[in-house]
């Protein structure tokens, strides 16, 4: 198997045109690494400095793409960041989600967000949408009880 840490740092960087990363590693300076065949994408409240809410959703885009070709959509979060790539397949709006396991407020942000700026994302039938994300959602039912590591002890 093959680490994201490896695509990003290495030559196989031109199987790869975007990468989403939630929870990424981020330097004292808020800042994640990647290598020059990267363009990183932060969320549009990424902070200049810290110790501001750090950025936990990050999107790559290759930097063989050319610029003209992909735009980031703001959103008021560091949790969120939106691209939106046109080419061929026509307009395609790529939400990187990170989906604190606290609550769901961004959940609902996101959806007014979509009605609120629909002609944005989706301005034709044949435009595409995908959100990717870490959800941080784990239902007792999905596993076993017996089970014990993937629970909390409030939910057991």
């Amino acid at each position: 198997m093959i680490s994201i840490q490896h695509i990003i740092n290495s030559d196989m960087h031109n199987h790869y045109d975007v990468i989403a990363l939630q929870e990424p590693y981020l330097d004292s300076y808020g800042n994640t690494r990647a290598l020059c065949h990267w363009r990183v994408v932060y969320p549009s409240t990424h902070p200049s400095s810290p110790p501001n809410p750090p950025s936990r959703s990050v999107i790559l885009i290759n930097s063989s793409l050319n610029t003209n070709s992909w735009k980031q959509i703001p959103f008021p979060s560091p949790n969120v960041t939106i691209v939106q790539l046109r080419g061929n397949h026509g307009l395609f709006s790529l939400f990187n989600i990170y989906l604190d396991c606290e609550h769901s407020n961004i959940l609902q942000a996101l959806q007014a967000f979509s009605h609120q700026h629909h002609r944005l994302i989706r301005p034709t039938d044949n435009a595409h949408i995908a959100w990717l994300g870490d959800f941080n959602r784990h239902h007792p039912h999905w596993d076993s009880e017996a089970d014990h590591r993937l629970f909390t002890p409030s939910t057991l």
